[in-house]
């Protein structure tokens, strides 16, 4: 019983850690993607 509540900690806290991860390398990627596509119209 304790071994599965363990178990179904960790995939929690990964999933967490992951989703938090996703969403960090998200943001920093959509932020300098927009001043280089107006870059490249205005020229």
């Amino acid at each position: 019983m304790e071994t599965e509540i363990y178990k179904i900690a960790m995939i929690t806290c990964v999933i967490i850690d992951f989703g938090t991860h996703a969403l960090l390398n998200g943001n920093w990627s959509v932020k300098p993607t927009k001043p280089i596509k107006r870059d490249d119209v205005s020229k």
